[in-house]
C-alpha cells in the first residue's frame, strides 16, 4: 500500500491575512499620530500587553489582527518618544550661541553652502557658560565652509538657531514634523565670527565613517568625469540629489520622470543579478569549496551581501529599502527550499520599511514605490499575463504611471500628462545603458582605477544630459501637465481599487474598474458654502499678508505674501497647496492691495501654479494688466458683496497709504481687509467711507504701532482682530501696545505665528478659528502638554 504524503502540522499564514496584519500594524501608527501629546510608556505599554494576553487564551486570526493594531500604536509612541531630542532653548533661538559636537550625517554640498546634521554635546548661550545639552541641529555653512567636511569630525561652532516650526495651513507641508521625525532640535546656519574651531579626535561609528568616505570618493569621481550630467548621476550613484536644481526638478515632475533619480528595485536588482553571476562563476572553479557548498547559495549569499552593501553606499532611501528586503525575502526563500510569493515579500518588505521607518509610512516614496511594484505585480498576474515582451515592457511603463498618478494628485496637486510618452524613452535608457554604466564605474571607482571610470561616467553623463534635454523641451508644451483639486484618501483608495480591478480583475468584470475609479470625480471639487456665505481664510505666510475668500462658487485670492528666496515663495508653497487641497482649480479674482514684496512678492509663483481669471487692485502691483480699484468699487459674488473703501487717488509717492482697503459682506456680518494703510491712511478712510464698521478685521500693517489708531479702532469696532505675522519677527510685530488697544476695545486676537491659518465663517453669524488648535499634534510646538493622571484623560484631549 503506498504510503500517504505527511501535511505539514503547522498550518500557513495566507497572504490575506498578512496583508491585515500589516495593516492593522499601519493603522496603529496612524492613530497614534493622531494624539495632540506624547504618552508615557506604561501607558503605550499596557493595550498591547492586554492585546498579547488575549492572543493567549484567545488565539486566532482576529486577536493576531488586534496585536499587530496594538504594536503598530506602541511602536510609533516608543519611535516619538526617542525622536524627542533635548528642545532647544527658547530663550536662545535666533541668538548667536556656541555649540560643540560632531558631524551626525553626510554634509550636502548646496550651491553655496553646506548643510549637514551636527549632533550638539554642549551649548554656551550668551551668559557665557556652557551645559550639557543632548539635541540634533541642522546647519548650513554658507561661503566660507572648508573643502573636507565628513561624518564624525568634532568642531566648535557658533550658530544662530530656529526651533522646529513651519507654516500651518490646510494642504501645506508640515515642516515641524519633518524635522521630528529626524530627530531634529532645530535648524540653522554657522556664523564665521568667533570664527569655528576644528576639535581634535573623531565621533560616531567607524563603519559608517567608512561607508561616508566610500560615498565621497564616487562623488569626487563622478564631478570629475560626468561633465552636465554630474548631478543627476550623482543622484543615481550615491543617492544624493542636492545638486539637482529647481528647474531640473520642475522638469521631472512635469514629465513624470522624477522617480528615475531615485535608487530603486533596478539599482539594486542589478548589483544582485551581477554579484550573483560573478560569484557563482568563481566559486565553481575553486575545487573542494564547490562541493561543501554548492555554488548556486554561495552565489546567492554573496548577491545578498552585495546588494546591502550597495543600498548601504546608496544612503538607504525608501525604494532602496524595499527592494533590498525584497531581494532578501527572495533569495533567503531560495536557499531555505521555500517558494518565493510575490504578494507575500511584498508584504514582508512593506512591514519591515514601517518597522525600521514608522514615519515613512507619511512620506510619498512608500505610497509611490509599493504602489508601483504592486501595480506591476498585479498586472503581469491579469491583463499581461502570456502576452509578448516586447508588449509587456512597454505596456508596464505607461500603466505604471497611471497606477500611481491617484498618489501623484493626493501628494502634490499635479499628474503628468506626457509621463508615458516621457518613459516610453526614458526608462529603457536608463535601464539598459546609464544605470549599468553607473554601475560599472561605481565599481571602477571604489577599485581606484580612473582610466577606466573616467571614460565610463562621461558616457553616462552625456546621455543623461542628452536625455535632460529632451525632457526639457517635452516639458515646456502646454499640456505636459495637469495641476488640480487634490483628492482625499477615501478618493484615492477608490481609484487605486478601480484600477486594480481594471488590471487584474477577471475579464467580464474589468468594466467596473474605470466606474469605481472615476466615481471620485463626483465629489472632488470646492468646499460645500450656502448661498450667500462665505470663507475667508488668513493664511499663515509668514512676516507678510494673504487671504483666500471662498464663496458658494467663487474664490479671491487677496494679497500673495512674500517671496522668501529665488526658490521659495508663499505663493506656490503655501497659497497654491491650500488652494488645491479645498478643491480650486483656478482663481476667479486675485486681488493685490499694493506693491510692496510682503504682499506682491508671492503673486508670480502663484499665477505660475494656478491659472487667474482676473487680476484686480493697486497697478504698481501687477503692471497695469489688470482693473485699477478705487474707492465706490466693488462686485457681487454668490450673495456677498466686496466692496473698496480706499484709497480715492492715491498721492505721489504712497504705497502703504495707497492700499486697496476691501470689506467684505455676507449677510449682517462683514470682514475689514486694510492692507498696511497707516495713520494718515486711516484718517482719510474715516473722513471718506463713513461705515467702517467690521465684525472681523484684519489689523492694519501687521499690528505696527504706525497704524490702529484709537479713532480707527473704534470706528471699525471689531469682535476679532487677527494679526498676519511672521514667527519672532524682527520687527517685533504686532506691537504690545496695539494689541492691547483692541484687547481694550473688546476684541479676541488672533496671530497667525500662533494659530496658523485663521479661518472666518460669515453668514448666519461669525466663527472664527486656528487651524493649529485642531491640526496640531504632539511634535508640533502648540500641543496641548501629556496627561500623566488617568486613562480617561484620553478621552478629553483625543481631537
Amino acid at each position: 500500500m503506498a504510503s500517504q504524503p505527511v501535511r505539514d502540522p503547522r498550518p500557513g499564514v495566507s497572504s490575506i491575512a498578512l496583508w491585515a496584519a500589516v495593516a492593522a500594524f499601519a493603522s496603529g501608527l496612524v492613530g497614534f499620530r493622531q494624539l495632540p501629546f506624547l504618552l508615557p510608556p506604561w501607558v503605550l505599554t499596557l493595550p498591547l500587553l492586554l492585546a498579547l494576553f488575549g492572543l493567549f487564551r484567545l488565539p486566532g486570526r482576529a486577536t493576531v489582527v488586534i496585536v499587530a493594531l496594538m504594536a503598530g500604536f506602541w511602536w510609533q509612541g516608543i519611535t516619538a518618544i526617542d525622536q524627542q531630542a533635548q528642545p532647544f532653548p527658547v530663550a536662545w533661538e535666533r541668538k548667536t550661541v556656541h555649540a560643540s559636537g560632531w558631524i551626525a550625517g553626510p554634509v550636502a554640498d548646496k550651491e553655496r553652502r553646506r548643510r549637514f546634521r551636527f549632533q550638539v554635546e554642549r551649548l554656551r548661550g550668551p551668559d557665557g557658560e556652557w551645559r550639557p545639552y543632548r539635541g540634533t541641529l541642522r546647519l548650513s555653512w554658507y561661503e566660507s565652509a572648508p573643502q573636507g567636511l565628513a561624518y564624525g569630525q568634532r568642531w566648535q561652532l557658533s550658530v544662530r538657531i530656529r526651533r522646529p516650526r513651519g507654516f500651518r495651513n490646510p494642504g501645506g507641508f508640515d515642516y515641524a514634523g519633518y524635522l521630528r521625525a529626524r530627530g531634529l532640535s532645530g535648524t540653522g546656519y554657522i556664523r564665521s565670527d568667533p570664527a569655528p574651531i576644528r576639535r581634535p579626535g573623531l565621533a560616531g561609528n567607524p563603519l559608517r565613517r567608512g561607508l561616508e568616505a566610500v560615498r565621497r570618493r564616487i562623488q569626487t569621481a563622478v564631478a570629475e568625469s560626468a561633465g552636465d550630467g554630474a548631478p543627476l548621476l550623482r543622484a543615481l550613484t550615491v543617492g544624493k540629489r542636492d545638486r539637482l536644481d529647481g528647474a531640473t526638478w520642475e522638469t521631472l515632475r512635469r514629465t513624470g520622470t522624477a522617480h528615475l533619480v531615485a535608487i530603486s528595485g533596478l539599482h539594486v536588482g542589478w548589483v544582485a543579478i551581477i554579484a550573483f553571476a560573478a560569484a557563482g562563476w568563481l566559486w565553481r572553479r575553486q575545487g573542494e569549496a564547490s562541493l561543501r557548498l554548492p555554488a548556486p547559495r554561495f552565489a546567492a549569499l554573496a548577491a545578498l551581501t552585495m546588494a546591502a552593501f550597495y543600498a548601504a553606499v546608496a544612503g538607504l532611501g525608501l525604494p532602496t529599502q524595499r527592494a533590498l528586503i525584497m531581494i532578501g525575502v527572495g533569495l533567503g526563500a531560495w536557499l531555505l527550499g521555500r517558494p518565493f510569493r510575490f504578494e507575500r515579500a511584498l508584504a514582508v518588505a512593506a512591514l519591515a520599511v514601517l518597522v525600521w521607518d514608522p514615519d515613512s509610512l507619511y512620506a510619498p516614496g512608500f505610497w509611490l514605490s509599493f504602489t508601483a511594484v504592486a501595480g506591476i505585480g498585479l498586472m503581469l498576474a491579469g491583463l499581461l499575463r502570456n502576452r509578448g515582451k516586447v508588449t509587456t515592457t512597454l505596456a508596464i511603463q505607461a500603466l505604471v504611471v497611471l497606477m500611481v498618478s491617484p498618489w501623484l494628485a493626493f501628494w502634490f496637486g499635479q499628474l503628468s500628462l506626457v509621463a508615458p510618452l516621457a518613459n516610453l524613452v526614458a526608462v529603457p535608457v536608463f535601464t539598459f545603458l546609464v544605470v549599468p554604466l553607473g554601475l560599472a564605474g561605481t565599481g571602477a571607482a571604489l577599485l581606484g582605477l580612473p582610466t577606466f571610470y573616467g571614460p565610463v561616467f562621461t558616457g553616462a553623463g552625456w546621455l543623461l544630459a542628452w536625455v535632460e534635454e529632451g525632457l526639457m523641451r517635452l516639458s515646456e508644451l502646454p499640456f505636459a501637465a495637469w495641476q488640480g483639486p487634490r483628492p482625499d484618501v477615501v478618493a484615492v483608495a477608490f481609484m487605486l481599487v478601480g484600477l486594480a480591478v481594471l488590471f487584474a480583475g477577471r475579464r467580464r468584470w474589468r468594466w467596473l474598474g474605470p466606474v469605481v475609479a472615476l466615481l471620485p470625480l463626483s465629489w472632488l471639487g470646492p468646499p460645500t458654502i450656502p448661498e450667500g456665505q462665505a470663507r475667508v481664510w488668513v493664511l499663515d505666510v509668514g512676516q507678510g499678508s494673504a487671504a483666500v475668500v471662498e464663496t458658494a462658487e467663487r474664490v479671491a485670492v487677496v494679497d500673495c505674501g512674500p517671496r522668501f528666496s529665488p526658490r521659495f515663495d508663499a505663493g506656490s508653497a503655501l497659497i497654491a497647496p491650500f488652494l488645491h487641497r479645498r478643491g480650486w482649480s483656478e482663481i476667479d479674482r486675485l486681488v493685490v492691495s499694493h506693491g510692496d514684496a510682503d504682499h506682491n512678492g508671492g503673486c508670480p509663483g502663484l499665477r505660475a501654479r494656478i491659472p487667474v481669471r482676473s487680476v484686480a487692485g493697486a497697478p504698481e502691483a501687477f503692471q497695469g494688466e489688470g482693473q485699477d480699484l478705487k474707492a465706490g468699487d466693488g462686485w457681487h459674488w454668490d450673495g456677498v458683496r466686496f466692496e473698496v473703501l480706499a484709497p480715492g487717488a492715491p498721492r505721489p509717492g504712497e504705497s502703504n497709504n495707497a492700499s486697496r482697503v476691501v470689506r467684505i459682506r455676507a449677510g449682517e456680518y462683514s470682514m475689514l481687509l486694510p492692507g498696511d494703510v497707516e495713520a494718515a491712511g486711516e484718517r482719510r478712510l474715516l473722513a471718506r467711507a463713513g461705515d467702517v464698521a467690521a465684525d472681523v478685521l484684519v489689523a492694519p500693517h501687521h499690528g505696527s504701532d504706525t497704524s490702529s489708531t484709537e479713532p480707527f479702532v473704534k470706528r471699525v469696532d471689531p469682535a476679532s482682530v487677527v494679526f498676519s505675522t511672521g514667527y519672532k519677527n524682527q520687527w517685533g510685530l504686532p506691537d504690545p501696545a496695539v494689541v492691547a488697544r483692541y484687547r481694550l476695545a473688546g476684541a479676541d486676537v488672533w496671530r497667525t505665528a500662533r494659530s496658523g491659518a485663521v479661518r472666518v465663517r460669515l453668514g448666519e453669524g461669525v466663527d472664527v478659528a486656528g487651524y493649529r488648535r485642531e491640526a496640531d499634534r504632539y511634535w508640533h510646538g502648540g500641543a496641548s502638554p501629556p496627561p500623566v493622571g488617568s486613562l480617561a484623560s484620553l478621552a478629553v484631549y483625543w481631537p
